[in-house]
């Protein structure tokens, strides 16, 4: 198998292993396609405090993943006088508190595994809920005059962005002896959730009422009573148009996807070939896709029209105006699925790394 290091400084953050720098090393090896990283001991001295304090929690007998077994681990570090995976075992690792180091820890003197071997995370404990979706936008005043058709909806706002996806954790292995068959890892990172509905267009307001023609005398109306020669009737006014539907908003972004995790070998005698045979070149330490798009919210109704107004004898009606025209939005007769096509940006990929420690670093920190 080929392997691709580089030797650089790990950057730290809270005392934890989070991304190296990619300063590139003379080597150039990988497993498969999946950068291995040389991290300089010296430049660590963070993360070594950290090893060295769970160290002094106390080292236990022998800790087993059983064969054929899920074993499922809640806890964040393992500190055994050896810790042995045995043939057909699977580890699965339960998500952390976002407040919590996204770190989980195997700390022995021995590392041992005995045959084929898988380590993953549960992604599914950690599902992202829905955005809240806002209610329907404001609707349309109705109009206030003859002639004078509604007021038009206001058109829905975007919808809320999507959750982020959660990162894969980082996996750290500290032992004096790697005696190893490769782990195949799956610490992809949690996609990202899907973005908001956008927000219902609001309704038009209702268009004003018609007004029809009404009689008038004639200017050879006599006084006292007499009927006049002829009927005058004043022009109608027809009812106004409804006010038009605002358009649904647009469908929020999709929440970015989380981080690939990490997989970290820390002893005085790793060096990149105990790396390879470690951790199988197929390790899945892809970021999260991103999340799609919302739907777009639904169109305004198109405000009611306004109504006509009967004719007096020997004069013309009013006509009723027009319904509004609903505002643009999805489809209601459809449900409202994400835009798979419109993802929000896929979480970085994660990476393998290894630092070789000094008899003296190894002794300081309380390896036996």
């Amino acid at each position: 198998m080929k392997f691709t290091a580089c030797f650089c400084a790990l950057v730290v953050a809270a005392g934890g292993f989070i991304a190296p720098a990619r300063a590139q090393f003379e080597r150039g090896e990988s497993i498969g396609k999946i950068t291995v990283y040389a991290i300089d001991s010296l430049k660590i001295p963070q993360e070594l405090e950290v090893i060295k304090a769970k160290i002094g929690i106390g080292w236990g007998g022998t800790w087993t993943a059983r064969k054929g077994e899920l074993t499922a681990m809640a806890q964040d570090v393992v500190v055994a006088e050896s810790i042995v995976f045995e043939p057909n075992s699977r580890v699965q690792i339960a998500p952390k508190a976002p407040s919590d180091r996204n770190e989980v820890y195997f700390i022995a003197n021995k590392i041992e595994v005995q045959g084929t071997t898988s380590i993953t995370w549960d992604r599914s404990l950690l599902a992202v809920r829905e955005p809240i979706r806002m209610g329907k936008a404001p609707p349309g005043a109705p109009s206030d005059r003859e002639g004078v058709p509604g007021r038009p909806g206001a058109n829905g706002a975007p919808g809320n962005r999507g959750s982020i996806g959660r990162d894969g954790p980082a996996v750290i292995f500290v032992a004096n002896q790697f005696v190893a068959k490769p782990i195949l890892f799956d610490l992809r990172g949690q996609d990202g959730a899907a973005g908001g509905l956008g927000q219902d267009g609001g309704d038009g307001g209702r268009g004003a009422p018609g007004r029809a023609e009404q009689t008038a005398l004639s200017p050879d109306t006599t006084f006292r009573g007499q009927r006049p020669d002829a009927t005058l009737c004043n022009s109608p006014v027809d009812g106004s148009d409804g006010g038009q539907g605002g358009d649904g908003g647009p469908g929020g972004e999709g929440g970015k996807g989380g981080a690939g995790g990490f997989i970290v070998l820390v002893g005085p005698n790793v060096d990149i070939g105990v790396t390879g045979n470690f951790v199988d070149g197929n390790a899945q330490l892809e970021g999260g896709r991103g999340g799609p798009r919302g739907a777009q919210g639904l169109g305004g109704t198109g405000g009611p029209k306004g109504a006509g107004a009967p004719a007096v004898p020997n004069c013309r009606p009013a006509a009723p105006g027009r319904d509004g025209v609903s505002g643009k939005g999805r489809d209601p007769r459809h449900p409202p699925n994400p835009d798979a096509s419109d993802r929000a940006e896929a979480g970085a990929s994660g990476s393998i790394g290894f630092s070789k420690l000094t008899s003296s670093q190894a002794k300081a920190i309380g390896l036996p």
